[in-house]
C-alpha cells in the first residue's frame, strides 16, 4: 500500500509536488520542540552533549561543506538540528544523512522557529538569503524577525555564530558585502551574545561552472586579478569549524561581540595556477586575466567586487586564524580533501570533502580573550611560488597529489568574488559562456586597471562610456543575430545601457560619409532594437507565469495564449542553449517548456469544443450568481463534482474567470478571492477524478532517488484499502495498470513534442526533462520486474 502525502486538503492553494513518504510515528525523530524542559544553563556555561545548536540556511551547497565544519570542530550529530522549509526534499536529507536532525522551519514564517529556538543553546547561521547576484532585500527583514527571536530567548544562549563577510570598513560599495554588515548590527542589537565570521573568498567558488571547467578542460585559470596580487582564501567548511571551535570553547561567552577576517590561506593566482596543477596531476595551468572594464557593463556589484580586490583585498591575519582555529585548510589541503583532480564531480552535485584531510589539534582556549577581530598590515614581499601562507606546521603536512583529470568541457569566468557575493561571479560566467567576453588578455590600448575606483564613487566619463558602447557595438556586428539574443538575456547592465549603444549606434550612422557603412549600422540599429524588444516581450510573457504560483498556471495561459506562439517557444529554447554550462537552470527552463507546452496542447484541445466550452460557461455563470457565502460556493462546488460537470471545459471556464481577474486592477479583491477559490475547488475536484494510477505513477516519478523509486513502486504495488485522509492518500493498483498509462503516457508526450517541434520549433531529445526521462525508467522496471 503506497502512501501518498498531500501537502494541502482540497481547496488550499498549496500544490506543491508531494514529499517522499512519512515515516512511521514509532520510527520519527523527536523535534527539539517536543524535547522534555530541563534546567536553564548559565549563559557563560560551556555546552553539554546535550545542548543543542540549531542551524539556519544550513541546506544549500556551501551550508553543507559548513556543517562538514561544524562536526570536525567538535560538534556532536546529536548536538545539531538543521531548519528546512522543506525537510523531505534531497537537500535535508542529505543534511539527514550525516546523523543531524532536520526540522520544519521557515525564516519567513519566524513563529515557525519559535520552538526549535526555544530549546537551543547555541546558534549557527549560515545563510538568510539565496544564492543571487546582488543583495536580497528580504535578507535584512528576515534578520529583524530572527533578532526578535533571540531578543525574546534572553539569557538562554550561550552564543550564536553568522555567517558574515569580511572587508568590513573597505568602502567598497559591494551591496552584497554591505548587507552582509548590516545583517551583523541588527543580530548583535538583539542583545544575543554573538560572533560575526567575516568570511574571506570561498576556496568553493572554484568548483562552480564559470572556473572548473576551464581549468579541468583546457588547464586555464580564468581570473580578472593580476598574477602578483595576493587573494585571500577560506573554505566555507572552515567557517562552520571556526563557529563549532567558538560554540564547543571553555566560555562561549567570551566570544560575543567579536568581528572575525576569517581566511585560511593567501596565494596570488599564479601560486594557484601551482597547485591546480598539482591537484589535476601535473599538469601546466596558466593563468589568464581579463581586463576590469569588462566586467562593468555586466554587472555593476561584480566590477565592484572586481575592483575591491584588486585595489584593496581582505585584511584577515591569516597566521592568528590558523593559530586560533586549528584545522583551518590551505588549498592545496582544499583540493586535496574534496578530490579536485575527479573531473566527473561538479558544484551542484555537492562538495564531499571525501579526500585526504589534514589532522587537528586541539583547539587553543586561550583565543577568546584576544583582541577582537583579526587585521593585519599587508607584507611588502610575496610568500615564494607554492606557499600557501600557513604556519609552518601545516605546511609540512603537503596532501599528496590527486589523479590526473581527464579534459572536460566547460566555459571559464571571467571573475569570481567575495564568499559573501559569491553568485554575482556567475554573471560574468553566462555572459563568457554566451560569447560576451572572451577569456584573453586585454585588447591592445586598453588598460586592466578599473575605470573608476570604487573608493571614489564616481561617475564614468562621456568617452569612457563612448568606448565601452563601441566594443559592444564592435561584438554585434561580428557576432550572428542569435548570439545577440544571449549577450541581452545574460547582461546584467543591458536594460541600464541600452539606449546609450542605441544612441551610439545612431550617432555612428548619422556621421558616417561612407554610404555603404552608414546602410550597415541603420540595419544594425533597426534589427537590435527588434531583438532587444522581442526578448523583453517574452521575458514579460515568461515573467507571468514565475510570479504565479504553478497550480495558477492553467489560469495564466487561459488570459496569455495568444502570446504562446512559436516565437515565444523558441525564445525559450535559446534560454535553454544560453544556460547549457549550467545545469540547474536548464533543468528548470526544459521544465516550464514542457509544462506550458504541454498546457497550452490541452487548452487549444478544449478549447476546440465549442458547444462544451459554452455549456461549462452557463454552469458557471449560473454558480456565480447564486452562491452567498464561501460556504454556499463549496457546498455548490461539491454537488456539481458529484454530478460529473466539473470537466475539463468547466476548469478551463473557471481558469479564464481568475486569470481576467488577476491580472487587471479593475476587479475587487473579493471577487478575486471568490474567482481564485471556485478555481482551486474545481482544480481539487479534477483531480480527484483522475484514476488512481496517474496520481501513484505522479507521486513515484517525482522522486530522484532511484532506491526509494523503486521501494515505494513496490508499496504502490501491494494490495490494502484505499483511502482519502486530509494529509494522505492511501492507494495501490497492478504492475499491468501502472505500465498501461505509462506506455499511454510517454506515446502522449513523444506525439506531442514532434507536433511542437514542427509547430512551435519546442522540442528536441537533448531537451527531455528529468520526469520524463524519470517515466522512461520506471516503465523499463516495471516490465523488468513484474510483468
Amino acid at each position: 500500500m503506497l502512501v501518498r502525502q498531500r501537502l494541502a486538503p482540497p481547496g488550499q492553494a498549496c500544490r506543491s509536488s508531494p514529499a517522499p513518504r512519512p515515516a512511521p510515528a514509532a520510527r520519527r525523530r523527536r523535534s527539539m520542540a517536543a524535547s522534555p524542559a530541563r534546567a536553564a544553563a548559565s549563559p557563560g556555561a560551556p555546552l553539554s552533549e546535550d545542548d543543542k545548536v540549531l542551524l539556519l540556511g544550513i541546506t544549500g551547497v556551501t551550508g553543507r561543506c559548513a556543517l562538514e565544519g561544524l562536526l570536525a570542530g567538535g560538534l556532536r550529530p546529536s548536538q545539531l538540528v538543521a531548519v528546512s522549509r522543506n525537510p523531505g526534499g534531497a537537500a535535508a536529507r542529505a543534511v539527514a544523512a550525516r546523523g543531524v536532525e532536520v526540522v520544519a522551519g521557515d525564516l519567513d514564517a519566524p513563529a515557525s522557529l519559535a520552538p526549535h529556538l526555544a530549546a537551543a543553546r547555541g546558534v549557527y547561521v549560515h545563510a538568510l538569503s539565496g544564492d543571487a547576484a546582488s543583495a536580497d532585500p528580504a535578507e535584512l527583514v528576515r534578520a529583524r524577525a530572527l533578532a526578535g527571536l533571540l531578543a525574546a530567548a534572553g539569557g538562554r544562549l550561550a552564543l550564536v555564530a553568522y555567517n558574515s563577510s569580511a572587508g568590513r570598513g573597505a568602502g567598497a560599495g559591494i551591496s552584497q558585502m554591505d548587507q552582509k554588515h548590516a545583517v551583523e548590527d541588527v543580530l548583535l542589537g538583539s542583545g544575543a551574545p554573538g560572533v560575526m565570521l567575516g568570511a574571506t573568498m570561498f576556496m568553493e567558488e572554484f568548483w562552480k561552472r564559470y572556473t572548473r571547467p576551464g581549468l579541468v578542460g583546457r588547464q586555464t585559470f580564468t581570473f580578472s586579478l593580476p598574477g602578483d596580487r595576493p587573494l585571500q582564501l577560506v573554505a566555507a567548511r572552515d567557517v562552520g569549524l571556526a563557529a563549532a571551535t567558538a560554540l564547543t570553547s571553555a566560555d562561549p561567552g567570551a566570544w560575543a561581540g567579536r568581528k572575525i577576517a576569517l581566511a585560511g590561506d593567501e596565494l596570488t593566482p599564479r601560486q594557484m595556477c601551482e597547485a591546480f596543477s598539482r591537484a589535476q596531476g601535473g599538469a601546466p595551468v596558466k593563468h589568464s586575466c581579463p581586463p576590469a572594464w569588462l566586467f562593468w557593463f555586466l554587472s555593476r556589484d561584480l566590477w565592484r567586487i572586481t575592483t575591491f580586490l584588486r585595489d584593496t583585498g581582505f585584511e584577515a591575519d591569516v597566521a592568528a586564524c590558523r593559530r586560533d582555529f586549528p584545522g583551518l585548510l590551505t588549498f592545496d589541503q582544499f583540493l586535496a580533501a574534496t578530490r579536485w583532480g575527479d573531473a566527473g564531480r561538479t558544484y551542484e552535485d555537492g562538495i564531499a570533502f571525501d579526500g585526504a584531510l589534514p589532522a587537528r589539534a586541539e583547539p587553543a582556549r586561550r583565543c577568546v580573550g584576544a583582541a577582537p577581530g583579526h587585521r593585519r598590515a599587508r607584507a611588502a614581499a610575496q610568500a615564494p611560488s607554492g606557499s600557501s601562507g600557513a604556519a609552518p606546521a601545516a605546511a609540512a603536512e603537503p596532501p599528496q597529489p590527486a589523479a590526473a583529470a581527464p579534459p572536460a568541457e566547460g566555459a571559464a569566468a571571467a571573475s569570481s568574488s567575495s564568499s559573501s557575493s559569491s553568485t554575482s561571479a556567475a554573471a560574468a560566467a553566462v555572459a563568457a559562456a554566451a560569447g560576451v567576453a572572451p577569456p584573453a588578455p586585454a585588447p591592445s590600448g586598453v588598460s586592466e586597471q578599473p575605470l573608476v575606483s570604487p573608493k571614489a564613487e564616481a561617475t564614468l566619463s562621456a568617452a569612457q562610456y563612448r568606448e565601452i558602447y563601441d566594443r559592444l557595438i564592435a561584438i554585434f556586428q561580428e557576432r550572428p543575430r542569435d548570439d545577440w539574443k544571449k549577450l541581452i538575456v545574460f547582461s546584467k547592465q543591458w536594460g541600464q545601457h541600452k539606449s546609450g549603444v542605441l544612441d551610439r549606434i545612431r550617432s555612428l550612422a548619422d556621421g558616417e560619409a561612407d554610404v555603404d557603412k552608414k546602410m550597415r549600422l541603420r540595419r544594425l540599429f533597426r534589427s537590435l532594437q527588434g531583438v532587444d524588444e522581442e526578448v523583453s516581450r517574452y521575458n514579460d510573457v515568461l515573467a507571468k507565469f514565475l510570479a504565479a504560483q504553478q497550480e495558477e498556471w492553467e489560469a495564466v495561459v487561459a488570459v496569455y495564449r495568444g502570446d504562446l506562439q512559436k516565437p515565444f517557444f523558441q525564445h525559450l529554447q535559446c534560454l535553454v542553449a544560453a544556460a547549457k554550462d549550467d545545469k540547474a537552470r536548464k533543468e528548470e527552463l526544459v521544465l516550464i517548456n514542457t509544462r506550458l507546452l504541454a498546457l497550452v496542447t490541452a487548452h487549444d484541445s478544449v478549447a476546440a469544443d465549442t458547444e462544451k466550452l459554452e455549456a461549462a460557461a452557463e454552469v458557471y455563470r449560473d454558480l456565480l450568481s447564486s452562491i452567498s457565502s464561501v460556504e454556499d460556493a463549496d457546498a455548490k462546488m461539491a454537488a456539481l463534482a458529484e454530478a460529473g460537470k466539473i470537466d475539463p471545459a468547466f476548469l478551463q471556464i473557471s481558469a479564464r474567470a481568475y486569470g481576467a481577474a488577476r491580472d487587471t486592477n479593475m476587479t475587487l479583491d473579493e471577487a478575486k478571492w471568490v474567482s481564485y477559490r471556485l478555481y482551486v475547488r474545481a482544480r481539487d475536484y479534477f483531480d480527484r477524478q483522475q484514476p488512481k494510477e496517474k496520481r501513484i505513477l505522479e507521486y513515484l516519478v517525482s522522486m530522484r532517488d532511484r532506491g526509494e523509486r523503486s521501494r515505494q513502486l513496490d508499496a504502490a504495488v501491494t494490495p490494502g484499502p484505499t483511502r482519502y485522509t486530509d494529509s494522505h492518500d492511501y492507494l495501490f493498483s497492478t504492475p499491468a495498470r501502472l505500465y498501461a498509462v505509462l506506455e499511454g503516457t510517454l506515446r502522449a508526450y513523444d506525439a506531442m513534442n514532434a507536433a511542437a517541434s514542427a509547430r512551435m520549433g519546442a522540442g528536441g531529445e537533448d531537451n527531455t526533462p528529468w520526469k520524463i526521462a524519470a517515466m522512461r525508467e520506471l516503465r523499463d522496471e516495471i516490465r523488468r520486474r513484474y510483468l
